[in-house]
């Protein structure tokens, strides 16, 4: 991976179009796929090619781990004077804890998480404004 190229996009049109791809996917393996990108813009300043990347590595997991006839939803929105991309889905989850591991690089859960210790799948906020990766598939941080 190259250099951020950062500045001002609207994140609704990305999100759209990587929508669009794993509907499709997700129609192959027999899971619903919903989309929630209700709202017209969502201007954030950030590098779209990594967003896209963040947004596909999330919905590829969540379809990967979704037995069929689950279903996977990408949602995003705005919450106080912040961006919120959500990807939820009806999979095996993330064992409670795991989930201060998920961002270390190459971690894998050793056993599938069971009803009573996994917890939803990905959200991220961005703030209207800056964007930075603190690590790969890591927390977003960003000032107004």
């Amino acid at each position: 991976m190259g250099a951020l190229d950062v500045h001002r996009i609207d994140l609704q049109p990305t999100l759209r179009e990587v929508a669009a791809k794993w509907k499709q996917v997700a129609g192959v393996r027999n899971l619903q796929f919903e989309e929630r990108l209700d709202v017209q813009s969502l201007r954030v300043l950030g590098d779209q090619n990594s967003l896209r990347r963040l947004v596909d590595i999330l919905l590829d997991n969540a379809i990967k781990y979704t037995p069929a006839p689950g279903k996977v939803t990408l949602s995003a929105g705005e919450d106080a004077g912040r961006v919120l991309v959500m990807v939820e889905d009806t999979g095996i989850g993330i064992k409670r804890d795991d989930q201060a591991r998920i961002f270390e690089r190459c971690y894998r859960q050793t056993k599938r998480a069971t009803a009573n210790s996994a917890a939803p799948a990905s959200a991220w906020r961005l703030p209207h404004g800056s964007c930075k990766f603190t690590r790969v598939l890591s927390r977003w941080r960003a000032n107004r």
